[in-house]
This record gives structure tokens, sequence and C-alpha cells, in this order.
């Protein structure tokens, strides 16, 4: 009996509580116990906010904007597989300007959702560009044509010169 007393004895916390059979005292199991709730809520608060980003960032992408879309011009190829459309993105923010797209899509389609199709591959996207003018100088070549339009290179935000097959000229367009 003695023998027993002695090691259980020696199993005493440096604080000088009794240890349990594990070696740890009943304040260091509360101790564990309040920091396994913390990281619990720790875990839960960073759950919750990588769950709210991904949202958020699927919200801006799908087009969930205060915003309209309109189609200004749409002009067939000669050979009446494509469409080059100007859409206007009109913001219902206080101090942004619209925005046109120039999109190329196919004409034996029906039209595409427009904000998801300014996602996708524009071949021009530019502030002031309401009087663009677009003209198709054969099947697999697409004009931009800005005489006098109002376009300032500053407004020019993206500008491709080739979309899948087709050439894009941009003319009169600042340097």
């Amino acid at each position: 009996m003695e023998n027993t007393r002695h090691r259980c004895n020696a199993l005493r916390h440096p604080l000088g509580q009794p240890a349990d059979s594990a070696g740890t005292s009943p304040q260091e199991e509360g101790m564990l116990t309040m920091e396994m709730a913390l990281l619990d809520r720790v875990k839960k608060v960073l759950i919750t906010l990588s769950v709210m980003t991904v949202v958020s960032c699927a919200i801006a992408f799908v087009g969930c904007d205060s915003a309209d879309y309109t189609i200004v011009r749409n002009v067939v190829s000669p050979d009446n597989a494509l469409s080059a459309l100007l859409v206007q993105r009109r913001s219902h923010d206080a101090l942004s300007s619209d925005v046109y797209y120039v999109l190329l899509v196919n004409s034996h389609q029906p039209t595409p959702s427009l904000p998801r199709a300014i996602h996708d591959k524009p071949i021009l996207v530019a502030t002031h560009a309401q009087e663009l003018v677009l003209k198709w100088s054969g099947p697999k070549r697409v004009d931009l044509i800005c005489d006098s339009c109002g376009i300032k290179k500053i407004d020019v935000i993206e500008k491709n010169e080739k979309w899948d097959s087709v050439d894009v000229a941009y003319i009169g367009f600042p340097s």
C-alpha cells in the first residue's frame, strides 16, 4: 500500500494538484477544454469566411451586379456564321461610366447571356464607345471603326487583334 501512495505522489502536478491517470491535472484539463473550444470557434470562423469569399466571387463572376446590358449594334458576317455585337453595360453606380464591349458570337445560336458573355472573350472593352462602327471586311475579318467616335487612348481597357480565326482591325483608334 505504501508503495502505491508513493507512486501517486510522484504523479503530482508541479502546482501541487494530484494528477489523474493520464498525467494531467484538473486545471490542465480545464485549459485543454478551453483551448479546444477556442480552436473550434476559430475553425468555424475560417470556414464561414471561406464560404463567404467563394459566394462573393461567384456572384461577381456570374453578374449579379446592378447594371443593364443592351445590344447597341449587331452586324452579321458575310457568311452568316458570326455576329459582331456592340454591348453597352450601363452601371447604376453614381461615378461610373458606361462600358462598351465588342463580342463575336455564333449567329446560329440564341444570343448568350450578356453579363456572362462580356467575360468570355471580348475583342474590345472601352468607355465612350457608343459611336463605334462595326463592319465585316470578309468572313474572317471585322473592322472596328472609330471615325471621330470619341474614344481616347485612356478609354480603351482591353483590345485584342484576333478572336479564334477572325482578324480584328482597329481603324481610326488613338495610338
